[in-house]
C-alpha cells in the first residue's frame, strides 16, 4: 500500500463499517494502530490492486447493506491518501466485489456480485488515468557504474531527440553517459559509455561550446580545481575530442554557462572554493578562453546566471558565507560588455558551505525571483524581486522544518503554469499569485546522501521526471511523474487595441485529456480568468463594467484561427451578471460535442470580449486577459461527471 516494496495487510469490518490497511513493519509485525480509508455501512469484501495504472495500490469495497461498490484510489508515496469514488450506488446488497483485465485492454476492471438480485456484472474501467497529480513513487534504476556519484546533468547528448543522463564519478575520475532508449523502463538507458577525465571530477556542466549544435561537456573539480571542457562530435554515439585545459583554480564550488558578454558564443562561470572571486572564461572561439576575475565578497557553491535587472544581458548570482554562519546573497550586474558591478542583495544565515540558488519568476510577474537552500537546514529561502534596475529583493521563508533541503532544482512538476522546488526528498508545489505559497510534499523515494538532481520528462510523456544521484549507492534513482488527468496552456491572441463596440479574441486556452486509450472522455466545463491593467493590477467590477459588454467562450473549428462565423459558441455571458473576484471570473461552458475531448485529443477554446460603444472613454489606458492555470478550471470526467485532476 506504501509502495516500499513490502506486502502489507488490509481488513474489512461489517461491524464497525471501517476499511483499514495496516502497515508491515519488517515482514514479521504490523504497524498498530490501523490507517482508515473509509467508513461504509456494513462493507463486506475488499479486492486489491492499481485500477488507476499510477503504479500504487488501490481497494474496491463491496458494502452490503448500502449496496454500493467503491473504488478508494491511493494517492501514492510512503503515507498515502485515499480518495473515494463510487464505482456502483445501485448495487442491490453488495456481497463481493473483485478486480482483474476482463476486457484484456491493460487496466483492471471491476466485477462485483449482488445478492439480493443474483447478479454478477462486470464493470469495464473507464477510468480516465493519471489520476494522481503528481505520484512520485515508481523508482527505476540504470546502471551508473559505481559508487562516488557527485554530480548529475540531464541532457540529449546524441540529439535523438530523448533526454541522457551525464554522471561525474569522483571516485574513478570518470564520466559516465546514460544514454536512454525514449521510454522509462529499468533497460531504457544502454550501458553507460565512459569519458575519462581528471582525478576527483565532481562538477559538470553542458553547453554548446563550439557552437557546432551538439551540447559539450564541462567537467571540473572541487578538489584539484581543474577546468576542462570536453568538444562532442554530435555523433550517436557521441566521440569526444581530448580535453581542453582552463585556468585551474583553488578548488571548484560549482559550473555555470552562458553568453556574458554578448558575443554569440557560450563562457564558462566558475565559483572557486578557496577564493571570494569568481572566474569568467571568456569564450573567444574556437578553443580558446580568457580568464577574468571578477571579485564577489561572497563566493560559495551558490551560483547562476541571470538577468535580473532586465537589461539584457545575464548577471552573475553569487552565495556564500564570508563569516560562517553569516551568509551573503550578492548579484554581479553585468553591463553588457562582460564588466560587472557588485550589489549586495540580501545577508541570511546558512548551515553550510553547500548553498543551492535556483533563479526564476516564481510569482509570474516578469521578473526574476531567487530560490535558495543550504545543505544541512532545514528550509528554502525565496528572495522575491520588486523588477526595478537595479532591483531590490525581499526575503521569506516558503517552507521550514523539512528534514532536507539539498540539493534543488526547479521544475513545472504539477504542469500548472508556475516554476515549483524540488529540494531533497520534498517538492514545492507553488500555488501562484503574486506572493505565492507554497505546499510542501513530503515523503519522495530518494536515496540517501543524494547529491545532485536532474529533472527532465525522461519517458517521454510530456512532464517532468525526476533522477537522483547519491555518494553511497550504485545507481541512478528515477522517479517517474505520472502527472494529472487533463492540461491547460494559454497563448495570448489579443490585438494591439480594439474600436469601441467591437469584438476581439483575446486568449486561445489549449486543453489536452492526458488519459489513454479505453478510458472517458471529458468535458471542460469550465474557464477561470483574470482581468489586470496595464500595470498588472486587477481591473475592479466597475472598471470592467464600463469596458465591457460581455465575454463569450468559443470551441475552434481546428484551424487556430479565431473566427465567429466557423467556431462555435459554447458560452456568452453579460458582463451585467458576470461578476469579478479579485479579477477573476469563470464563463461556465454549455455541455455538447465541442466541449467533449477523446484520450489524448487537444482542443482549442477562445476567450472573446465585447467591448461597450464608449470604453475607450473610460479613463483605463489599457487591460490584458489571463488565464491563470491555476486550479479553478473546471474539466469532468463526461461519464462519472467527475472532476478532473489538473
Amino acid at each position: 500500500v506504501d509502495s516500499d516494496g513490502q506486502p502489507d495487510a488490509l481488513t474489512v469490518s461489517n461491524a464497525s463499517g471501517k476499511v483499514e490497511w495496516y502497515e508491515n513493519n519488517d515482514g514479521f509485525s504490523v504497524a498498530q494502530p490501523g490507517h482508515l480509508i473509509t467508513t461504509l455501512f456494513a462493507p463486506r469484501w475488499a479486492a486489491t490492486g492499481d485500477v488507476d495504472n499510477d503504479g500504487d495500490t488501490d481497494a474496491v469495497v463491496a458494502a452490503l447493506t448500502s449496496s454500493v461498490v467503491a473504488l478508494e484510489e491511493n494517492s501514492g508515496g510512503p503515507n498515502p491518501a485515499f480518495f473515494e469514488r463510487i464505482v456502483d450506488a445501485s448495487a442491490n446488497t453488495a456481497n463481493q466485489a473483485i478486480v482483474g483485465d476482463f476486457d484484456n485492454d491493460g487496466d483492471l476492471d471491476i466485477v462485483a456480485v449482488t445478492l439480493a438480485d443474483d447478479t454478477i456484472s462486470l464493470r469495464p474501467n473507464l477510468l480516465i488515468h493519471r489520476q494522481t497529480l503528481l505520484s512520485l513513487d515508481a523508482v527505476d534504476s540504470p546502471p551508473s557504474g559505481g559508487p562516488g556519484a557527485q554530480a548529475l546533468l540531464a541532457v540529449d547528448l546524441d540529439r535523438d531527440s530523448d533526454t541522457d543522463l551525464v554522471v561525474a564519478d569522483s571516485a574513478t575520475g570518470q564520466i559516465r553517459l546514460l544514454r536512454s532508449q525514449g521510454s522509462f523502463k529499468l533497460t531504457s538507458f544502454l550501458a553507460p559509455l565512459t569519458l575519462t577525465t581528471q582525478a576527483d571530477a565532481d562538477r559538470l556542466a553542458a553547453a554548446d561550446v563550439d557552437s557546432d549544435g551538439d551540447p559539450d561537456l564541462i567537467v571540473a573539480s572541487s578538489i584539484t580545481g581543474a577546468v576542462q571542457v570536453h568538444l562532442s562530435d554530435g555523433g550517436n554515439p557521441p566521440a569526444f575530442a581530448a580535453p581542453l585545459a582552463l585556468s585551474s583554480l583553488l578548488g571548484v564550488q560549482a559550473l555555470a554557462t552562458g553568453d556574458i558578454d554578448r558575443d554569440g558564443d557560450v563562457d564558462i562561470v566558475a565559483a572557486p572554493t578557496a577564493q571570494g572571486d569568481i572566474v569568467v572564461y571568456r569564450n573567444d572561439g574556437p578553443g580558446t578562453f580568457t580568464t577574468t576575475l571578477v571579485p564577489s565578497g561572497a563566493a560559495g557553491s551558490g551560483l547562476a546566471l541571470a538577468d535580473i535587472d532586465r537589461d539584457g544581458d545575464l548577471d552573475i548570482l553569487t552565495a556564500g558565507r564570508p563569516a560562517p554562519p553569516a551568509a551573503q546573497l550578492r548579484a554581479l550586474l553585468n553591463d553588457g560588455s562582460g564588466v560587472f558591478s557588485n550589489q549586495l542583495l540580501d545577508s541570511f544565515t546558512a548551515a553550510s558551505d553547500r548553498i543551492a540558488l535556483r533563479p526564476a519568476d516564481f510569482d509570474n510577474d516578469g521578473d526574476v525571483d531567487i530560490l535558495l537552500t543550504s545543505d544541512q537546514g532545514d528550509s528554502a529561502l525565496l528572495f522575491e524581486s520588486d523588477g526595478h534596475s537595479p532591483p531590490s529583493f525581499s526575503m521569506r521563508t516558503i517552507a521550514s522544518g523539512l528534514t532536507d533541503v539539498y540539493p534543488l532544482e526547479l521544475a513545472d512538476l504539477d504542469r500548472d503554469g508556475d516554476t515549483d522546488a524540488l529540494l531533497g526528498s520534498s517538492w514545492l508545489e507553488n500555488q501562484g499569485g503574486a506572493s505565492p505559497s507554497f505546499a510542501v510534499h513530503s515523503g519522495l523515494a530518494a536515496p540517501a546522501n543524494a547529491v545532485a538532481i536532474a529533472v527532465a520528462d525522461f519517458d517521454g510523456e510530456g512532464d517532468v521526471d525526476i533522477a537522483y544521484a547519491s555518494t553511497t549507492q550504485s545507481t541512478i534513482s528515477m522517479l517517474r511523474n505520472v502527472g494529472g488527468q487533463a492540461s491547460l496552456s494559454a497563448v495570448s491572441v489579443a490585438p494591439a487595441s480594439i474600436s469601441d463596440g467591437a469584438a476581439a479574441a483575446l486568449l486561445r486556452v489549449d486543453t489536452t485529456h492526458q488519459g489513454r486509450a479505453g478510458d472517458a472522455d471529458a468535458h471542460l466545463q469550465s474557464l477561470l480568468f483574470r482581468l489586470d491593467n496595464d500595470t498588472g493590477s486587477t481591473l475592479t467590477q466597475g472598471q470592467a463594467s464600463l469596458l465591457f459588454d460581455r465575454f463569450q467562450l468559443y470551441a475552434d473549428d481546428g484551424d487556430g484561427v479565431f473566427s465567429s462565423a466557423q467556431d462555435a459558441l459554447i458560452a456568452d455571458e453579460p458582463m451585467q451578471t458576470l461578476l469579478l473576484n479579485q479579477g477573476r471570473f469563470t464563463l461556465t461552458a454549455t455541455l455538447s460535442d465541442q466541449t467533449r475531448l477523446a484520450p489524448g485529443q487537444t482542443r482549442s477554446y477562445f476567450l472573446v470580449a465585447q467591448t461597450k460603444p464608449a470604453a475607450s472613454q473610460q479613463g483605463v489606458a489599457g487591460f490584458r486577459a489571463v488565464h491563470p492555470n491555476d486550479g479553478g478550471d473546471g474539466l469532468i470526467d463526461a461519464i462519472a461527471a467527475s472532476p478532473l485532476l489538473l
